[in-house]
């Protein structure tokens, strides 16, 4: 079996006066194979997802994925001394801020080998909603969001991670 993929990723970062910004994160892979094994076949639902699909695997040989997220600083960052960790000066102090955050995602996953069971492949689909993200200690970020998806299946959805 001869196979070549490749990966892009490009994110950016645009502040928008002193408490808004707005970022978007653009993802691609392409593989060259004339078979592949369904082990190799993973596009989305991994690491790699649309908000309103968490529940979703999207398998496939290629995938354009594209996340958008406005955000509005609702809490300056504020720091919070806790007297028992004095002696552990990284950890003494808790900062602690949060944003609302409105976004949309939107993907396209080619799946060229096994369609007939992934009913998710080979067109658009799309989240969105909004949510709080709240930061803290070396940038841990707490998401709670809302979003619906293509199909109009709506979820409360809480992460642990940054959104992108």
């Amino acid at each position: 079996m001869n196979t070549a993929q490749g990966y892009f990723t490009l994110k950016n970062y645009f502040p928008i006066g002193k408490r808004f910004n707005f970022a978007n994160q653009l993802k691609a892979r392409y593989v060259n194979a004339e078979q592949l094994p369904f082990a190799f076949n993973q596009a989305l639902g991994y690491a790699n997802y649309i908000r309103g699909y968490e529940y979703n695997v999207i398998d496939g040989q290629d995938y354009f994925l594209l996340k958008n997220s406005f955000r509005f600083q609702l809490i300056k960052p504020k720091y919070h001394e806790i007297g028992m960790l004095k002696k552990l000066k990284p950890f003494s102090t808790i900062p602690f801020y949060a944003y609302l955050n409105v976004f949309y995602d939107g993907a396209y996953v080619q799946d060229n080998f096994y369609k007939q069971t992934n009913t998710l492949a080979n067109s658009w689909q799309h989240g969105y909603g909004i949510g709080l993200d709240l930061i803290t200690y070396y940038d841990m970020v707490f998401r709670l969001e809302y979003s619906l998806n293509k199909q109009n299946q709506g979820g409360f959805y809480i992460h642990l991670t940054s959104g992108f």
